[in-house]
């Protein structure tokens, strides 16, 4: 599989996405979009919360794109999977009316369907006692739904306190790379 088509479009869609947002979007926001305020308000004057927004347009266009060029459907199962989490995180952007436990909970369902479409379960720690604990299945299953459940909510918490959740993004998954690699 070739990333890099699918990287140059992914980015072009998502620059493409951010201009039409500021300038066009930004136009009404005042009608549809609550202002932020509070301790978690750091940025002085007006942030759109709207980036996740191209982020998921931009996904579910490159999925369609690699599946037309390659016909692996690995980046439509991942748009698939993102849809729970994306629904309830935009509906927070917008409105920040969703309750943590309500944005958890769509967390808990993108992880649970991450786990059954790739059929993933963590099984192996290094450590002989737990490794004998996550030999049963539905302790496995509970176990890497809580690992991709809590990552997630780590990255959302980088995300609201500085919106830097991407480049963290990035170096995590650089530094695995690197790791694994070697």
């Amino acid at each position: 599989m070739q990333i890099y088509p699918s990287l140059i479009l992914s980015f072009f869609l998502s620059v493409m996405f951010v201009i039409i947002v500021m300038k066009k979007v930004n136009l009404y926001l005042d009608k549809f979009i609550k202002v932020s305020e509070g301790p978690q308000k750091i940025h002085q004057g007006y942030i759109p919360r709207l980036g996740g927004l191209s982020i998921f347009l931009t996904t579910g266009l490159v999925s369609i794109f690699q599946y037309k060029v390659t016909n692996d459907l690995i980046m439509t199962w991942f748009f698939f999977i993102s849809i729970p989490i994306f629904i309830f995180g935009f509906i927070e952007d917008i409105t920040q009316s969703i309750s943590p436990k309500l944005r958890l909970f769509g967390s808990v369902i993108s992880s649970l369907l991450f786990v059954l479409i790739f059929e993933i379960l963590i099984t192996r720690l290094d450590i002989e006692i737990l490794e004998q604990i996550l030999s049963y299945q539905i302790v496995s299953l509970i176990f890497t739904l809580l690992c991709i459940t809590y990552l997630i909510q780590a990255f959302n918490v980088i995300d609201g306190l500085n919106g830097l959740s991407l480049s963290t993004a990035i170096i995590c998954f650089s530094a695995l790379g690197i790791i694994s690699h070697e």
